[in-house]
């Protein structure tokens, strides 16, 4: 297949900037085409790199093959503590781009998006159920609730409904047959957001288990930074941003509490964490990155470092 599309890294200017500076042993823990790592490798980083679709992974390792610093791992990055025996403490940068890679969205043939008719799929790698078993088999409150959870969709029992009434008659086999449905044959006015686009983001989520995979991950990262290591994470809707903004309350200070209480500082340990302190203001894209990376319109990163005494 011939390859039209390279995904453009989200935030990237920022990261090489503030975050490469003193940092040589970096975890891309993210891979998709190799955006963010093909420019730490270009500023001689050695980078480790987690990316769990093997379809991508080769695409990205065509891109890289001209260079040697870098090590791949055909795994889920919530498998990340794979790397703590031999580099506990020893990684300098940890990095998470949560979002899905334009790869999947234009190349993938797995009904990601709206753009092409594609069998319904969605599978990141060889989990046993797709899109197209969540779809037709899932029972109609099940449904409901998967996209009001995972999609935030209000709408989510009436679409839940018009999927329910046409399976009666035939399987949903294709993404065009599933935007069809939601949006009951109506034009799509392309100056708005797309009706399905919550619906197929919750069906995403479910059939790879995002949620928990990134709970799951930001939990193994902490052995493995080195002192005054980073740990960055971008986030594109508000369920991820909110399991990383909760695991970044969990290592930071307490100091609600110490007020509360009326603690001294070394009288409070623990409830005082001085391990980590984290960036003061949520990373966003600028003007100009805004204007040439639509994908970058969502993004918010939030870093956390390990401070260096520790």
């Amino acid at each position: 297949m011939t390859t039209l599309y390279h995904h453009q890294p989200v935030l990237l200017d920022y990261i090489v900037k503030n975050l490469l500076p003193n940092r040589d042993l970096i975890v891309d823990a993210t891979l998709g085409e190799g955006g963010h790592t093909l420019a730490f490798l270009e500023k001689n980083k050695h980078v480790i790199c987690f990316e769990r679709d093997k379809q991508i992974l080769a695409k990205a390792k065509n891109r890289l093959k001209n260079y040697n610093n870098v090590q791949y791992i055909n795994q889920n990055f919530s498998n990340i503590n794979c790397l703590t025996e031999k580099y506990s403490k020893k990684i300098d940068l940890i990095l998470f781009d949560l979002g899905i890679s334009m790869f999947h969205y234009r190349e993938s043939q797995r009904g990601f998006s709206f753009y092409n008719e594609e069998k319904l799929d969605m599978r990141l790698d060889e989990n046993k159920v797709s899109a197209y078993e969540v779809i037709n088999f899932f029972p109609e409150e099940d449904l409901a609730n998967l996209f009001y959870r995972y999609g935030e969709e209000k709408k989510s029992r009436l679409y839940a409904s018009r999927i329910c009434n046409f399976r009666q008659q035939q399987k949903i086999t294709t993404n065009r047959e599933l935007c069809d449905i939601i949006t009951g044959g109506k034009k799509w006015n392309k100056k708005k957001i797309h009706p399905a686009t919550k619906i197929f983001q919750a069906i995403r989520i479910h059939v790879n288990d995002e949620l928990s995979h990134i709970e799951k991950a930001l939990q193994n990262t902490l052995p493995l930074l080195s002192a005054n290591g980073a740990l960055a994470v971008i986030s594109y809707h508000s369920l991820e941003d909110r399991i990383v903004k909760n695991f970044f309350k969990t290592v930071l200070p307490i100091k609600k509490q110490i007020n509360k209480y009326r603690l001294k500082k070394e009288d409070s340990n623990e409830l005082y964490n001085n391990c980590y302190s984290a960036e003061t203001k949520i990373i966003l894209a600028d003007k100009k990155e805004l204007q040439q990376n639509k994908s970058s319109r969502s993004a918010k990163m939030r870093i956390l470092y390990k401070n260096a005494q520790q």
